[in-house]
């Protein structure tokens, strides 16, 4: 399949998710429940939210509920039990484990958790992410237990962390993508594989956007790559639950020893031994954290880039305009796309108000310094092409073997119908 075929496939899998997800999602929870973004529901409704990470050698959480009930996610002890995957730093070992959830037995969309508000999701599992269909992998099955990790999104109110043991890099990914079609906004990340180069690809963690991170276990010390990727992707602070080699350079916060994030579904903050952040707003972009040990990066707008049209509903013989604006991006020279996906096939925009067949980018090998607004595209609408349409703009590595949304460190998209 070539690399056109690839990216029309990927796209219109992206899209069917962005509809279908939600709704398996939404049929996942009782009535009232609510899914991954439940808005104002249950906001500080119940009392607070604690999530505890141990700064133990072996990596352990515990989450106590507004009714004190406790949940242990890997070397925890709670009244209920989880265990990501089967290696012994996560205290599951031998493919067999005592947890009374683990990744064999827990699917992609089922919820742990629903109460006061509260919603505790499996959204991975062994190489499967919300919205498709769970399979069962023995230890003998997998050459790389890692990439098999059990992932949990904890919400409540505008709240959201997610956690997903060692999970690797491509399968990061995938959860990211579906995160994203649902419109998960993560408020703390826990990172995988303790900060490993194996997972946390750029690409991942700017389709999940965490505002803040937290690094556990002593399997390895945050490798240098995975601390750009964090720095990149505007992390405001990346707390250590250990003292680990590297961080010089980076907005990291040293707790070296437990980590306890407390929220009532409107604000949250980080306390520690010798430490007390807060308050932080849910969802929002808000200032580093005080006391830091260093500066966190320059704010900068949520969106790098934005594509709009100049309408959602457009009959044959009207004008389609799309614009887009880009933010200055200075890091590394990219790739533009705009693509036009619907019943009328896939096209990409070139300038000039002309469309093409297939993927091909509008701009190759990009350094934009300053901030680009303009229009890309200024054409009648001919008849006969009625339909849903879905507009993309998105930025490319410079050479990057595009297959997809996926293959995006930045992405925006407009929705239209067409009536004859």
């Amino acid at each position: 399949m070539d690399a056109h075929r690839r990216f029309i496939a990927r796209t219109i899998v992206a899209a069917l998710r962005t509809v279908l997800v939600p709704a398996l999602l939404l049929a996942a929870c009782p009535a009232g429940g609510g899914g991954a973004d439940l808005g104002d529901a249950g906001r500080g409704a119940h009392g607070s939210l604690t999530i505890t990470t141990y700064g133990t050698g072996n990596e352990g959480h515990l989450i106590t509920f507004p009714d004190l009930t406790t949940m242990s996610i890997d070397c925890a002890n709670g009244d209920i039990t989880t265990v990501s995957h089967f290696h012994s730093d996560h205290c599951g070992s031998s493919c067999e484990s005592s947890a009374q959830h683990h990744r064999n037995n827990t699917r992609p969309g089922d919820i742990l958790y629903d109460k006061d508000g509260v919603i505790v999701q499996c959204v991975a599992a062994n190489s499967k992410v919300i919205g498709e269909e769970a399979v069962y992998l023995s230890c003998e099955d997998t050459s790389d237990e890692n990439r098999e990790s059990m992932a949990l999104l904890i919400t409540y109110g505008g709240f959201d962390y997610l956690t997903a043991g060692d999970l690797t890099t491509r399968r990061e990914e995938w959860m990211g993508d579906a995160l994203r079609a649902l419109g998960v906004n993560v408020d703390v990340l826990k990172v995988s594989h303790h900060g490993s180069r194996s997972s946390s690809s750029a690409e991942y963690l700017q389709a999940i956007r965490p505002e803040y991170a937290v690094v556990c276990g002593s399997a390895s010390s945050p490798h240098l790559e995975t601390l750009d990727n964090l720095k990149y992707a505007e992390v405001k602070t990346i707390y250590y639950a250990r003292d680990y080699e590297n961080g010089e350079g980076y907005p990291v916060h040293r707790a070296n020893g437990d980590i306890t994030i407390t929220t009532d579904g409107y604000t949250y903050s980080f306390s520690g031994r010798d430490f007390r952040h807060d308050s932080f707003h849910v969802d929002d972009s808000v200032g580093s954290p005080t006391p830091t040990p260093m500066p966190g990066p320059t704010p900068v707008p949520d969106k790098l880039v934005q594509v709009t049209t100049n309408g959602t509903d457009l009959a044959a013989g009207n004008t389609l305009v799309v614009k887009a604006a880009v933010m200055p991006i200075l890091k590394w020279k990219f790739d533009a796309y705009a693509v036009l996906l619907g019943p009328a096939g896939v096209y990409s925009i070139r300038f000039g108000n002309s469309l093409v067949p297939g993927v091909e980018p509008i701009a190759r090998k990009v350094f934009l310094f300053g901030e680009y607004d303009g229009t890309l595209l200024q054409m009648k609408v001919p008849p006969g092409v009625a339909g849903r349409y879905r507009v993309i703009l998105g930025l490319a590595d410079e050479g990057a073997r595009v297959t997809g949304v996926g293959s995006a460190f930045e992405l925006d998209e407009q929705y239209l119908t067409v009536t004859d």
